[in-house]
């Protein structure tokens, strides 16, 4: 492993891609290569959440015989540790047709997307890099200061209103 973040840069993009093509045994495969002691970590919970994403691409290729023994092996252990994400993906299997059933939305390319960018925040974590860009960091410190300088302007206006009813009321007088 590196110590520089751009040298890792084509691992995590590789790793990235392979995780949204659907391909996690590569995906493992890179995190064995390239981030051993994270793959070596099964009951970390995004490392169960890529197993169970890879039952579901088992699941998506109709294999249903092969889907069950995988979730024998890999799923079914992690139960204690992980009922509820357990239960969820292994219901896939009860569907003829899972793409049609309540739990489809476990085979959509939106899971695949949240899992790689799960998965590249984990090995930015583990690396001790930042998980997020310097470009993401300016961007949220100038949406504070936009709102805390509309917040000061508005507490500034009921100042303003305070002090005109004030000198209202004493005109009155």
């Amino acid at each position: 492993m590196s110590n520089y973040p751009w040298e890792l840069l084509d691992a995590r993009k590789e790793l990235y891609q392979a995780i949204l093509n659907g391909e996690i045994p590569r995906a493992f495969g890179l995190l064995d290569h390239h981030f051993p002691s994270i793959s070596r970590c099964p009951s970390h919970k995004t490392m169960f959440k890529l197993r169970c994403q890879e039952f579901i691409e088992i699941v998506r290729s109709c294999s249903i015989i092969q889907a069950i023994e995988f979730a024998q092996r890999h799923i079914k252990p992690m139960h204690s540790l992980y009922p509820e994400e357990t239960i969820e993906v292994s219901s896939l299997i009860a569907y003829p047709d899972p793409f049609h059933s309540c739990s489809r939305y476990l085979l959509s390319q939106d899971r695949r997307q949240h899992l790689a960018d799960e998965v590249n925040r984990v090995i930015l974590e583990w690396c001790h890099f930042a998980t997020e860009s310097a470009l993401e960091r300016v961007s949220k410190q100038d949406v504070l200061v936009r709102n805390e300088w509309e917040n000061s302007k508005q507490q500034e206006m009921k100042v303003d209103e305070e002090i005109e009813s004030r000198e209202d009321e004493k005109m009155s007088l």
